[in-house]
């Protein structure tokens, strides 16, 4: 039996080079009172949250002092704890171009909001800061430019939405040209951008094509997720392009994993028109008949999912467009209760983006075991901003198992939230404690079981940015679970578990 130990523990220092899995290990149960040797120390076992900041390389496109060209430029980059790549990238970039001689004296950042740098599948929408309005129309293109180049150098991004302060500055004097959602430019020559630019101000009226982003309920109801979409509009004017938005909220999405909230046509009392406050504000007011809160009863949907998805997508592309206004029944909305459980109200109804910021998502892709045995499959969830970087948050949704019976749950049905004692992340690992009620509950598991719960874990943290292995421990110590997979070193990445 040491015999047959020590060839295990050997097996074990060469596992690495042979299959990519440091700790993929079943265990023979004997009798005889043998256990495997001690492994080499690692880190404590982490007793609370916590993550350190990790260093990456980005290309970063600079525009020059002239605003004539973008310069590639490659940098190395801080992600602070907790932080997404796609906010560190631009906070990298505008630092950059506030230490150069793109317009000295005028600093911009990212606008002091709930989700400055907002993450939406491939979408990306940066918030800038009031002081960006003071950079001169030729200059704030240059940095639409340089903000589009460089986040869509990131895997999966392909779209940039750039507001100022929650608003679509536009791309004209009159502020009736809307920007619309940005894809890479294929040129880094800013004056020839900047020509085609001139052409669609130049044309005061007529057809207009472009990009815009649309935002629909997650399939539970709970979060907002955004698509991308080409629409084209008949002529330049802020309640006609309300109107088209609405249509096309009516069409539904395109895209899995959301539905459809706003309803047809015949529950709009009339068309949207435009108001303005204090002489500079302005909002967008809707006209729903009272019918429309049957129509979300019916549909599973509330108040404030509606008002989120018209809202968030108005917003995102009508030049200074501050929010929106919403009368049902010809009464004006003044409270909602939001996605994270609080209460709007205002006796002017004004709703704006930041209104429903908790309401903003991305989709995240955790690992369930396929209930015949064969492996795992991935399960996209959406995820609330402020979460879609935290560990902890991934491994609440393994606790929520899919209602599809091909599924069997990732972790034991008894454990909670409480019984992940703590998760760090350091350096490239994971860091897990859990508790001795975690492994109380994998008692009587098969090996198979054990496994699938194992790499379920490690997949879906994986998944997360500059995390490649994980650490598993119970209650401060590297034991067993169930016993018969060797937990005492680390875990890659098992890809071969995967099943489309």
């Amino acid at each position: 039996m040491k015999k047959r130990c020590l060839a295990i523990a050997l097996c074990f220092l060469l596992l690495p080079a042979l299959t990519g899995c440091v700790s993929d290990l079943l265990v023979e149960k004997e009798s005889t009172g043998d256990t495997l040797p001690d492994v080499r120390p690692g880190p404590s076992a982490p007793v609370g949250d916590s993550q350190s900041d990790r260093r990456v390389s980005a290309v970063l496109y600079l525009p020059d002092a002239e605003l004539t060209r973008l310069t590639a430029q490659d940098r190395t980059v801080s992600v602070e704890a907790g932080d997404s790549l796609e906010k560190a990238v631009v906070d990298a970039l505008l630092a950059e171009i506030n230490a150069s001689d793109f317009r000295p004296g005028q600093s911009v950042s990212l606008a002091p909001v709930s989700n400055a740098v907002e993450v939406t599948r491939d979408l990306v929408t940066v918030n800038l800061g009031t002081s960006a309005r003071a950079l001169g129309s030729e200059a704030l293109f240059a940095l639409r430019m340089a903000i589009t180049n460089t986040l869509t150098t990131l895997t999966d991004i392909n779209y940039v939405n750039i507001l100022i302060n929650g608003r679509d500055p536009g791309l004209d004097v009159r502020m009736l040209l809307p920007t619309g959602v940005l894809s890479r430019y294929p040129s880094t020559d800013i004056s020839a951008q900047l020509t085609q630019v001139s052409v669609q101000r130049s044309a005061t009226d007529g057809e207009l094509q472009k990009t815009v982003a649309l935002y629909f309920p997650s399939e539970d109801g709970e979060m907002l997720l955004g698509e991308v979409r080409d629409v084209t509009f008949s002529s330049r004017d802020l309640a006609l392009y309300a109107q088209v938005l609405l249509e096309e909220l009516q069409i539904g999405p395109l895209q899995s994993g959301m539905r459809a909230i706003v309803p047809p046509q015949d529950y709009f009392e009339r068309s949207p028109s435009l108001t303005v406050v204090n002489g500079t504000d302005r909002y967008m007011e809707i006209y729903l008949r009272e019918e429309t809160d049957d129509y979300l009863l019916l549909n599973g949907g509330t108040r404030a999912q509606l008002l989120g998805s018209i809202c968030y997508t108005l917003t995102s592309f009508i030049p200074e467009l501050e929010g929106i206004v919403a009368y049902i029944g010809g009464e004006t909305v003044t409270s909602l209760t939001l996605a994270d459980g609080s209460t709007w109200s205002s006796p002017t109804g004004r709703l704006t983006r930041e209104t429903f910021a908790s309401f903003a998502a991305d989709m995240c892709t955790v690992y369930f075991p396929l209930a015949d045995g064969t492996g795992l499959r991935a399960v996209q969830r959406p995820i609330a901003q402020n979460q879609r970087t935290q560990p902890r948050a991934l491994l609440r949704e393994l606790m929520d198992p899919p209602s599809d019976p091909s599924f069997s749950p990732a972790l034991p049905q008894s454990v909670s939230d409480a019984d992940i004692l703590g998760l760090q992340i350091t350096s490239d690992t994971a860091l897990v404690n859990l508790s001795d009620a975690f492994a109380a509950a994998c008692a009587g598991m098969t090996a198979q079981q054990e496994r699938d719960m194992i790499y379920a874990i490690v997949n879906t943290l994986t998944e997360l940015g500059g995390v490649a292995r994980v650490r598993l421990y119970v209650d401060g110590v590297q034991s067993q679970l169930a016993g018969h997979l060797f937990i005492g070193g680390e875990f890659l990445r098992h890809t071969g578990l995967i099943r489309p």
